[in-house]
């Protein structure tokens, strides 16, 4: 008799191959950028903090909270665009492991990232 991991293995496995599963990213999925990559959530958050003069709460993983406070004392098109100064770099590129996932068996693969 197998074991509840394995039914839920055997289980993906069928939805898989039925093309009925999509597969979903967190944000905070280790993608192995090298040291030229982009921003990661904390460090976006740090960024648009410094940007503000420094908040009085810890910018670990309050990414959202520091986004409002920046659209909230600058505006929304500003925080845009300093999100795309950050993020937007033509040498940031796809790593070996982002290529795995991509050829994964999924008809669409969902990223927070």
């Amino acid at each position: 008799m197998p074991t509840d991991a394995q039914q839920a293995i055997q289980t993906l496995a069928e939805l898989v191959a039925a093309d009925n599963c999509v597969l979903f990213l967190g944000n905070d999925l280790p993608l192995g950028y090298p040291k030229t990559a982009p921003p990661c959530r904390d460090e976006l958050a740090a960024a648009l903090a410094a940007d503000l003069g420094g908040v009085s709460f810890p910018v670990q993983g309050n990414l959202a909270k520091i986004a409002r406070l920046y659209e909230g004392s600058r505006d929304r098109n500003t925080l845009v665009r300093r999100v795309i100064e950050l993020t937007d770099n033509p040498a940031y590129r796809p790593t070996a492991l982002h290529r795995q996932i991509a050829a994964l068996p999924f008809r669409a693969i969902l990223t927070t990232s």
